[in-house]
Formats: C-alpha cells, structure tokens, sequence
C-alpha cells in the first residue's frame, strides 16, 4: 500500500494558492512512486481546494475524492478529501464528541492566556472580535489544527478558559495517543499535529481494505445526512 499527502499550504485557502506550481507539486513524486511500485491499494490526502486542482489529481489517479470531516469521528473540524482506490469506503458515524470531552483536568500555567492576550483576542477585526475567527466552543467542535499553532495566540484558543490547547489535547483531536509526539519541543509537537492526520479517519478507511471482495455497501440515511 502507498500512503501519502503533498504539502496543504499551496491549496488551502490560508495558503498562498500557487496549486500544483506550489510546495504540491510533490503529488507528482507520488505519482512517479506509484506507477513505479504498482502497489494493491493508495491513499492520498489533502485539504478541500479548487475545483481545477481536484480536477488534475482525480483525473491522474483515476478515482473520485470521498470527503470526510473528522468532525465525526473527533472533537475537531477538520474537511479532507480522501483519493483512494480501496472500494466501499462510506461516511463514519458520528460519535458525537465536543471538545470538552478531551481536555486534560489539570494544565500548566503557560498555556493560560496573558492579559495582554486576552486583550489583543477582544479587538476588533472587520468589526468582529478576534475570538470569533478562532471558534473552539467547549460543547462544539474545535477549529481545524494547523502548523501554525506552535505560534500561539490567535490559534487554538480557548474563550471560556481564558487558554491555549496544550500539545495532548492536540494529540487527541487527531485521536493520536496521549504523549505520542513527546520528546521534541512544542514547537514541533504542535506543528506535526498540525500537518498530520486524523488517526481514526485513516484507520475508517483502512478498514474496508478486509472486506475488499464484498458486496458494495449501500450508505443508509443517517450517513447520508453527515454528508
């Protein structure tokens, strides 16, 4: 099996747009591994982009995206399409988790926001304060985990706790052990996480790989309305 996703930021809309020109255009490397091993089944991942890029790609690997938001599976917003050729992969259920189901009890006192930050998070943006672009409502889900968390304040704040999400809390909105990412700095926790993949998700996916000579699945009712 070949696994993979080019770099998000030149098709993402906080990126710089530059496409398949840009840092993603190593899905060409991906192409050239993939008609050189002939592998059973791939994967790739990516975020959702223009229509014309996910044009390039479906029509080079011969299959459509299946769009799945962790959202379903974890506490976090996080819309991905997923290129693949194992069959009869369908929408996961939705476990219903919200984000205060994953916070850690007791946090260190450097995750808390400064008042200097609370501030800055309280002014005005195009007539919005800035907690407003950066959602993470305790009994919603969190906004999508980019590389740029490592930076702090405005990413991954938390209003009514007045803090940051710490690197485990990370962890488990990407359903990745507690303390998986441990012995790097932060730094380099938050931007893995950040860039990384939804365990879970990937692990739905796999899945069908047992059960790849069954009949194809019908989605029921339910599944259809998470789309």
């Amino acid at each position: 099996m070949l696994i993979g996703g080019s770099p998000c930021q030149s098709f993402s809309n906080a990126g710089d747009g530059s496409g398949l020109d840009g840092k993603s255009k190593l899905f060409w490397e991906f192409v050239r591994v993939l008609k050189e091993t002939k592998p059973t089944y791939f994967l790739l991942e990516n975020v959702k982009m223009k229509k014309e890029w996910e044009k390039i790609i479906t029509d080079t690997l011969g299959v459509e995206p299946i769009a799945i938001n962790s959202r379903l599976l974890t506490a976090q917003n996080r819309p991905r399409l997923y290129w693949t050729n194992i069959p009869n992969v369908i929408q996961p259920i939705d476990r219903g988790i919200v984000l205060k189901d994953i916070l850690q009890d007791e946090v260190e006192e450097k995750f808390y926001l400064s008042d200097k930050a609370i501030d800055y998070m309280s002014r005005l943006r195009n007539g919005k304060p800035r907690w407003e672009y950066h959602t993470n409502p305790l009994d919603g889900k969190s906004a999508c985990l980019t590389a740029n968390m490592y930076k702090g304040v405005p990413y991954g704040v938390i209003k009514e706790l007045k803090r940051r999400l710490t690197p485990i809390e990370c962890e488990r909105l990407q359903s990745v052990p507690d303390n998986y990412t441990e012995g790097v700095s932060n730094t380099q926790r938050f931007k893995m996480l950040g860039n990384g993949w939804t365990i879970d998700v990937i692990a739905h996916i796999l899945n069908e790989m047992r059960h790849a000579d069954e009949p194809v699945k019908s989605t029921t009712t339910k599944q259809l309305q998470l789309l």
